[in-house]
């Protein structure tokens, strides 16, 4: 499968300086993502499941310009959610076809409603999952974060394996991220390598 070039660092960081540029307010952890994807998208944030299918955990809807979260998740997978569905008013609005009628439960290219459901390999919900890590772990937060647990829990007794799950859950926290987002983010970002080549611990 072939994707586009995107450098998501940089989309993350346009994003979220368009949003400082709008309001004034500083960007640090956790990243207010409700509030930035409604003043830089400029689409309504609704906490719902009626509108939702049960495989859902988000969606949005292009026409009305409102995105839905399903209300009975945990905030580390609502935030993920609403980042994702960010990502895809971002990344995906000129794929948007809204003169076709919508098919009601049809999923497949942007001329039809668009989905965002659990487990999808297709290239635009990949790219909306890292556009979502990118925006929500920006590594000009994590670098800084990520330093400081590794100052706090320097003199923790265990092995590197131990700490890191240590660190991991702290930096979920601060971020209000869930552990595996983290931990992913962590290993893309090379920290986690940088944790084991460099013996930092």
């Amino acid at each position: 499968m072939t994707y586009r070039r995107i450098n998501y660092e940089e989309e993350a960081n346009a994003f979220l300086d368009e949003y400082f540029r709008k309001t004034g307010n500083s960007i640090g952890r956790p990243v207010p993502i409700e509030q930035a994807v409604e003043v830089v998208s400029g689409f309504d944030v609704l906490y719902d499941n009626s509108e939702l299918n049960e495989n859902e955990s988000g969606r949005t809807d292009f026409r009305h310009k409102v995105i839905t979260i399903r209300v009975d998740e945990v905030e580390g997978r609502q935030r993920f959610s609403l980042a994702h569905e960010g990502g895809h008013t971002r990344l995906h609005a000129d794929k948007v076809d809204l003169l076709t009628k919508p098919i009601p439960g049809l999923f497949g290219d942007y001329a039809r409603p668009h989905l965002s459901r659990r487990g999808s390999n297709q290239w635009y919900e990949v790219e909306a999952n890292k556009f979502a890590a990118s925006v929500l772990m920006p590594l000009r937060l994590l670098r800084p974060a990520f330093e400081e647990a590794k100052e706090k829990y320097h003199n923790l007794s265990g092995s590197c394996k131990q700490l890191l799950a240590i660190v991991t859950a702290d930096l979920a926290r601060q971020f209000r991220v869930s552990q595996e987002a983290m931990s992913y983010r962590l290993k893309n970002t090379g920290l986690l390598q940088e944790l084991y080549t460099r013996s930092l611990f």
